[in-house]
């Protein structure tokens, strides 16, 4: 009855043991889609290379890249790496998503998710301006944000970029890309001015 008991409580042991490493072992859901851009655990502007490629790891291969954006590329999230301590260039591709385009709307609030913290956006920059552009070739529609630093060369500890925009570009169909950058593109002063 002694070694019945004994040989129970080693089997129980056991089997509460491989339990355990089978939960430690499985494997971890990979991001697709818009949790890609929408998962709450995303790097912002200004955060560090390490921080992105810690991101790239926990999304499905292809759909996060950093570095030299390749045209066939068809990743959801991409960054520029040129300074590894404070990604400045972030473009999310929402064709790639394989869903529908998303309205204006919630595409700027996806792109003030990805910016620096609320606070420090705050206390460094000043008020956001806003202007919706149209480029008279292709139709296509741009809301910018622009955000410009209050005082860069005196007060800037954590060495932030001097202007911070975050722009979306939609066409009939919705938007099909959010930029956030320290420029917009020179082609955009040949745009129009929408009210």
């Amino acid at each position: 009855m002694k070694y019945l008991k004994l040989v129970l409580s080693l089997s129980i042991i056991a089997s509460l043991l491989l339990t355990g490493l089978e939960t430690t072992f499985a494997k971890e859901k990979k991001l697709t889609g818009m949790t890609v851009v929408t998962n709450k655990d995303h790097p912002r502007y200004c955060d560090s290379e390490k921080k992105f490629k810690e991101y790239k790891r926990k999304a499905k291969k292809g759909l996060v890249s950093i570095g030299h954006y390749e045209y066939n590329d068809k990743s959801i999230l991409h960054v520029d790496n040129s300074d590894k301590k404070c990604i400045s260039n972030i473009e999310i591709y929402i064709d790639h998503t394989k869903k529908n385009r998303i309205k204006s709307e919630q595409a700027i609030k996806i792109a003030k998710n990805y910016l620096i913290k609320k606070k420090n956006l705050e206390k460094y920059y000043k008020e956001p301006e806003f202007k919706k552009l149209r480029d008279p070739d292709n139709g296509m529609i741009y809301d910018v944000i622009s955000y410009h630093h209050k005082d860069y060369y005196n007060n800037n500890p954590k060495n932030y970029p001097g202007s911070i925009y975050a722009y979306t570009e939609s066409d009939e169909r919705g938007v099909k890309l959010i930029r956030i950058s320290w420029s917009t593109p020179r082609y955009f002063n040949q745009f129009e001015t929408i009210d």
